[in-house]
């Protein structure tokens, strides 16, 4: 198994590292053989630092800067649903997505407005790019929403999340959003794998 990680933090921030390691650990369990591709912030950084020869880190920069061409693609798709194309997350995507075997996007608590529609709209690219090359997509435990259904924007997102081939929520209160608004059946609650984390002994501190 081939999978395209994508959508998390930067590792300096260690609950995103937190996530990433026991995503791969908990799937190398089910496929011991699995390589992992992963575009995140410190792609260059973790790169230089791997130890895993199944385990490529790219660098991917998941926030907007103001007026470059993702922030074009997300205004484009927040005006007429259109334009995703132009992001970053979707070349990123369209890059590596036809050369694995499933995408895996491990936002975590960005899959809802609190940051910014724009920034929510780049997560969406992640997803439409990989069902545009018929790459399986899922969204990684995440928490999600809310939305209002009287807005325009807030219902193409969620057009998107219906579509996705399995949306995991790492609490009830998403689970309970996304039912709301008539999404359940790729829907899945499960734990946060921030807190599946193995102890390790830290040695001596000094």
């Amino acid at each position: 198994m081939r999978f395209l990680l994508v959508g998390n933090g930067t590792t300096a921030n260690r609950g995103c590292q937190a996530i990433e390691q026991t995503t791969i650990r908990m799937l190398r369990e089910r496929w011991p053989d699995a390589s992992f591709t992963i575009g995140s912030e410190s792609g260059d950084l973790d790169q230089a630092v791997e130890t895993d020869s199944r385990v490529k880190h790219y660098k991917l920069s998941m926030w907007i800067r103001s007026r470059d061409s993702t922030w074009l693609g997300c205004n484009l798709f927040k005006r007429i649903g259109f334009g995703l194309q132009f992001t970053r997350a979707w070349r990123f995507v369209a890059e590596h997505a036809p050369h694995h075997d499933v995408v895996l996007s491990l936002g975590g608590d960005l899959y809802g407005p609190a940051y910014g529609m724009s920034q929510f709209v780049h997560y969406v690219a992640l997803g439409e790019c990989a069902m545009h090359y018929s790459t399986p997509f899922v969204i990684w435990p995440a928490t999600i929403g809310p939305f209002n259904a009287e807005d325009a924007i807030h219902r193409r997102v969620l057009k998107h999340i219906a579509r996705c081939d399995s949306v995991l929520c790492r609490d009830n209160l998403s689970i309970k959003e996304l039912k709301t608004h008539g999404i359940k059946d790729n829907l899945r609650l499960v734990a946060d794998p921030a807190f599946l984390l193995e102890p390790s002994n830290p040695g001596n501190v000094k």
